[in-house]
């Protein structure tokens, strides 16, 4: 990880701020993939986020990243709080364009044994099953990496970790 912020961009940012409401039961941390809930009404012209979860990893949509909830004082390392049964907590995202860096949330090595190893140059896609909208390695070139590391980093075994990256197209 880089500084403490989630959007590096040095420059200003080219890329699209978006706003929404976060799916009910839903606690993801800033720099996680998130995709609008299909068939969910617009709330006051806005709509429902979750996680990144379609049918498979790397499935292409909109590459709209967490932001933290900086209105609320919160920090990159803190997961935005559940709404419970209905959606409505407020979400900030960052549609970064190619080339932008950003910190992004890496997804834990599950159970015991060595964590993943996250190394310069190494592509990487959101998961859509273990752990929704963080980010894993892609050992395919059939799939389009969103992002792609820019340093090297042992994620711990079962915590969700944040990895320096560029955005890739």
């Amino acid at each position: 990880m880089k500084g403490s912020e989630i959007l590096l961009t040095a420059a200003q940012p080219r890329g699209v701020f978006l706003e929404g409401l976060l799916a009910a039961n839903q606690t993801p941390y800033p720099g996680s993939a998130m995709m609008i809930v299909a068939g969910a009404a617009l709330v006051n012209g806005e709509p429902t986020w979750t996680p990144y979860a379609p049918s498979a990893d790397g499935d292409p949509r909109l590459a709209a990243i967490l932001l933290p909830d900086s209105l609320q004082g919160q920090l990159y390392s803190t997961a935005y709080a559940s709404p419970g049964a209905s959606a409505g907590g407020r979400v900030f995202l960052y549609c970064p364009l190619a080339g932008e860096y950003m910190n992004i949330a890496v997804a834990p090595q599950v159970g015991t044994g060595s964590a993943n190893a996250y190394t310069i140059g190494e592509r990487l896609i959101p998961s859509h099953s273990t752990a929704p909208g963080q980010f894993i390695q892609t050992t395919t070139s059939s799939v389009q990496a969103w992002f792609m590391s820019m340093e090297h980093y042992d994620a711990t075994a079962d915590a969700v970790g944040w990895l320096f990256s560029q955005k890739q197209f």
